[in-house]
């Protein structure tokens, strides 16, 4: 082993693409986990819509996989095909796997979430988002694929599609 001087490596540079792979959050595969609802924190975007943003500790069989964002809304609302938004669903399945009523109080809960942390079911799905906006389920994608996609500016994400009681998990 040598020492270099700074002028023998001052024109090397990493390749963005790479750099911007390891730098991406880590996620967890797509799969029925046990979230430890660790923390939440109350925002309003710039539509006005009230979010509960959530961040949650990622279990399987009984070992931590890895943390989880996500964010749910006591506000009715509806896309522009008539389904429900899913941070409104998503807020609907909590109370449900939390077993409170429909016209709990956000203080409420917000309160029994701050005092006991306690963990619900959650179906998670991990994608991979290209910078066009173009989703990929990750479970549908071959390894290669995956390291290919991320070299080439998409990151990985996680989403919550559904909440339910920790014992369906």
């Amino acid at each position: 082993m040598r020492d270099l001087s700074v002028t023998e490596i001052a024109d090397l540079a990493a390749d963005p693409a790479a750099v911007a792979a390891v730098q991406a959050p880590p996620t967890v595969p797509t799969g029925k986990y046990a979230l430890r609802l660790k923390g939440v924190r109350a925002q309003q975007n710039d539509e006005g819509v009230i979010l509960l943003r959530f961040t949650a500790e990622a279990q399987a069989d009984g070992e931590r996989r890895g943390t989880v964002f996500f964010d749910a809304s006591p506000q009715t609302r509806f896309r522009p095909d008539g389904k429900p938004t899913r941070e409104w669903r998503l807020y609907g399945q909590l109370l449900g796997a939390l077993g409170l009523q429909g016209d709990t109080k956000v203080g409420d809960l917000l309160a029994q979430i701050e005092a006991s942390q306690p963990t619900v079911g959650a179906r998670v799905r991990e994608v991979i988002v290209t910078p066009e906006s173009k989703y990929y389920d990750s479970d549908k994608l071959t390894d290669e694929d995956k390291v290919a996609l991320l070299q080439s500016g998409a990151r990985a994400k996680n989403y919550v599609d559904a909440i339910f009681p920790v014992s369906r998990v």
